[in-house]
C-alpha cells in the first residue's frame, strides 16, 4: 500500500486497532477477521456502530474464505470481503473502489 502512496497505520490486535482509529481516523480499514485479543467481527461490530467511524470503509482480508465469514462481515457493514490467497493488484484496486477513486 505505501508503494502506491497511501499513508498505513498497523495495530497488531483488535483492540490496538480500536485505539488507533479513535486517535487517526483513518480513510479505510484493512481488517482481518483472526486477531488476538477481539476478533475482526468484534472489531467490525464496534466500528460500524460508532457514529463517528460508522462510515469509514472496511474490507475484510482473510484465511477464512467460508460463505457465512462474507455473509457475516457484509452485514455487519464491510464494504467488501476478500479472502486470501489475493494479488496486492486485487487488493489496491478494492481499495481504490472502496475509497471512490477510480484513478
Amino acid at each position: 500500500m505505501k508503494k502506491e502512496g497511501y499513508s498505513v497505520l498497523l495495530a497488531v490486535d483488535g483492540l490496538e486497532a480500536l485505539d488507533k482509529v479513535a486517535l487517526e481516523r483513518p480513510d479505510l480499514i484493512i481488517l482481518d477477521l483472526m486477531l488476538p485479543r477481539m476478533d475482526g467481527y468484534e472489531v467490525l461490530k464496534r466500528l460500524k456502530g460508532d457514529p463517528r467511524t460508522a462510515d469509514i470503509p472496511v474490507i475484510v482480508l482473510t484465511a477464512r474464505g467460508e460463505k457465512e465469514d462474507r455473509a457475516r462481515s457484509l452485514e455487519l457493514g464491510a464494504a467488501s470481503f476478500m479472502a486470501k490467497p489475493f494479488s496486492p493488484r486485487q487488493l489496491v484496486a478494492e481499495v481504490k473502489r472502496a475509497l471512490g477513486d477510480a484513478g
